[in-house]
């Protein structure tokens, strides 16, 4: 519908929405400021696009790191590793729909082609580019993930910038079981073993009290197994 309304307020509106609403609502919010911005007159607010790119390369960083820890080999955890990734390159793609509302969208889409291309000549013309291109406000935040480093060093990079420390797989599942991803929510529960610290049970715990019905019959079955097992165990 704000689509639709071509004036300020809607994008203002849509700009404010951005960073608050469930993961799966920030693509359409952000087709439509595309589509909104085509409008010469309607202002986009650069400082609300450089916090929402900052996040999305938090998120890349994040997932990276998480991909890293050494998992339990099960199908389970294998379906978390692959959402892990999905999510990661949801990332990058929002990146660079993101840095259309800043750039000409035709340079940005054959940017973002070069920095997925499998030919090394290709990316490494793209994030020359986009190191030309960028605002150095945002380009020390977004250049490691672009420039596709070395894991490792991808992993410090984003340390070094946001602090955060992910040491486990125990940590990550206490962490991240209380995030607002749902798809990513309900494969973390399933990864459960049942041998993970009071932490980790008690964040799913808290997970059945979530408004997402998927995320609660997830953890109403991940429960009763756990206890069928302990059951099962005595």
């Amino acid at each position: 519908v704000l689509r639709q309304i071509a004036n300020q307020v809607s994008i203002d509106i849509l700009l404010e929405a951005l960073d608050q609403v469930h993961p799966a609502l920030q693509y359409p919010i952000i087709k439509a400021l595309n589509k909104l911005h085509q409008d010469p007159s309607l202002h986009i607010d650069e400082k609300r696009i450089h916090t929402s790119l900052i996040h999305e390369a938090q998120t890349c960083y994040e997932m990276q790191t998480i991909r890293q820890l050494s998992w339990v080999v099960s199908p389970s955890t294998q379906f978390l590793i692959r959402s892990l990734s999905d999510k990661q390159h949801r990332s990058l793609e929002l990146m660079f729909r993101l840095m259309g509302l800043l750039y000409p969208p035709q340079d940005i889409q054959k940017a973002y082609e070069g920095i997925i291309s499998r030919y090394v000549s290709l990316r490494a013309s793209a994030v020359e580019f986009l190191d030309n291109l960028l605002h150095h406000t945002i380009n020390r935040y977004l250049f490691p993930v672009l420039d596709q480093m070395s894991v490792e060093d991808t992993i410090d990079k984003g340390r070094d910038l946001f602090g955060y420390r992910l040491e486990s797989t125990d940590q990550t599942l206490s962490l991240r079981i209380q995030g607002c991803d749902i798809r990513l929510k309900t494969c973390e529960i399933a990864a459960i073993t049942g041998n993970e610290p009071d932490s980790v049970l008690t964040a799913i715990r808290q997970a059945m009290h979530t408004g997402a019905p998927l995320v609660r019959e997830t953890t109403a079955m991940m429960l009763a197994r756990l206890a069928h097992a302990g059951t099962q165990g005595l």
